[in-house]
């Protein structure tokens, strides 16, 4: 017999995270941005829901304003960056994601002009079809690109008044729902071919956002893309690239797990199997080197969405010392896809104790 036969399954509804987001993004609103950007840059602890208390050191803080320098530096006057994949979509969104998370917004403060432009350039891509990506700078799939697109203009409804916007986010949810496949998952183009859960996974987070920012996406998409999802776990924790494809990865298993948990699959069994493989492989000489970056984006979610505030508590500090370590001395990370995503990606690990972005609320 199986984990999944010995453990029964709980699913708490997804109604009670949107709510909660929802208050979240109101009362943003009702205070003024601007008074949470100064909040940011002086309050060194952040109250987290649940009794957790997610401290940042002063270390942590230069690091991340570092990578923020840095990615200010490599800006272009349009809105995308210098170096490499800097005009693809997906990554300029995870670099405007990452001034987001620290509390920066659109036309608003210090950086809220660079905000802007970026938001203004991964719009610029948006095409009448829905999908968003940039043709002269795309990767071997543009639902990567696309997920992230939307991903970015969700988490900005409601703070960027910018005409065309919520349009644009509209048109790019109803082309994930429509490129669905019949397992639940999304592959590498707009169409429903076949699946696997690094795609899936960004499309789902990237609905949830939009849910939560009130734009309307079916249940039954949610549903079916998490079965999927947990068609891809094994009995020891990890998730594999495909069901019964491979064998498991960091990576994908972090991807796998934070998926689950923002679609509300706190207490299920792939989630609690999942959160013990990533903190017993989070060493680095434990843990596969593939996709480094992108296991650290989506595990810092999972550990900060754990019921259990001290699975937070066992993880940040060994890859927050990694990364760390690993930072140059201009400020920028090495990513697997270029300096803009390595920084954008190491400054939204190590700034999710801030709690700005709404996918990380509780």
């Amino acid at each position: 017999m199986n984990r999944h036969a010995r453990e029964p399954k709980r699913t708490r509804g997804l109604a009670g995270a949107a709510a909660g987001l929802l208050l979240w993004a109101l009362l943003a609103a009702a205070c003024g941005y601007p008074r949470v950007c100064k909040a940011q840059t002086t309050t060194q602890t952040a109250t987290a829901p649940e009794g957790r208390s997610l401290s940042l050191a002063p270390q942590v803080r230069g690091a991340i304003e570092r990578g923020l320098n840095y990615l200010t530096s490599r800006q272009t006057p349009d809105g995308g960056f210098k170096e490499l994949n800097g005009r693809n979509t997906g990554v300029v969104s995870l670099a405007i994601l990452g001034f987001l998370s620290t509390g920066a917004a659109p036309q608003r403060g210090p950086r809220g002009d660079l905000v802007a432009r970026g938001i203004d350039f991964v719009l610029s891509q948006a095409q009448p079809s829905g999908l968003i990506c940039n043709p002269q700078d795309t990767t071997k799939g543009t639902m990567y690109e696309h997920a992230l697109s939307t991903l970015l203009l969700a988490e900005s409804h409601g703070l960027y008044r910018k005409s065309g916007l919520e349009d644009a986010l509209r048109r790019a949810v109803r082309l994930i729902v429509a490129c669905q496949n019949g397992e639940g998952g999304w592959r590498y183009e707009p169409r429903p071919a076949d699946a696997d859960i690094s795609v899936t996974v960004m499309q789902l987070v990237a609905l949830r956002a939009a849910k939560n920012a009130g734009i309307a996406v079916p249940q039954e998409t949610f549903a079916a893309g998490i079965r999927y999802v947990k068609h891809c776990a094994t009995p020891e924790g990890g998730f594999l690239y495909q069901p019964g494809v491979g064998g498991p990865g960091y990576a994908r298993t972090a991807a796998g797990v934070c998926s689950l948990l923002t679609g509300g699959e706190y207490d299920s069994s792939e989630v609690i199997y999942g959160i013990r493989y990533l903190q017993e492989y989070k060493a680095r000489d434990r843990r596969d080197s593939a996709y480094r970056m992108y296991g650290f984006y989506y595990a810092a979610q999972v550990m900060h969405l754990a019921p259990d505030p001290r699975q937070w508590d066992q993880w940040f500090p060994v890859i927050r010392d990694e990364l760390l370590a690993d930072q140059q001395a201009d400020g920028h990370w090495e990513g697997e896809a270029g300096p803009i995503y390595g920084t954008a990606m190491s400054v939204l690990t190590l700034s999710v104790p801030y709690r700005y972005l709404p996918i990380y609320q509780h």
